[in-house]
């Protein structure tokens, strides 16, 4: 029992792993600058906007606090892992970094 236990535990862990894996070298590849056309929170908080008409899927590891909404201007640059926010009709600027 204990080894289908430990089985179980080595495979999810080395699945998380590849996971999370795969979601750095996605994010680190994505680059836009432009306005955000929507935003959507999931139940941890972690947000999906779309800007110049495709999605993306901000992973975890950032601490955005509800603060992108629709019409800021958000900015990735390719291989960087800093997100800048500039809130619609203000002069306030935020920098997201993992």
């Amino acid at each position: 029992m204990l080894g289908i236990f430990l089985l179980f535990l080595g495979i999810f862990t080395w699945h998380n792993y590849i996971n999370n894996k795969a979601a750095d070298i996605e994010n680190l590849s994505n680059s836009f600058n432009g306005i955000v056309q929507k935003v959507e929170y999931n139940v941890k908080g972690m947000p999906s906007v779309m800007v110049h008409d495709k999605q993306y899927h901000l992973i975890g590891g950032y601490n955005f606090e509800y603060k992108i909404s629709k019409g800021d201007s958000l900015i990735k640059r390719k291989n960087s892992t800093v997100y800048k926010l500039i809130k619609k009709g203000t002069d306030s600027v935020f920098l997201f970094e993992n």
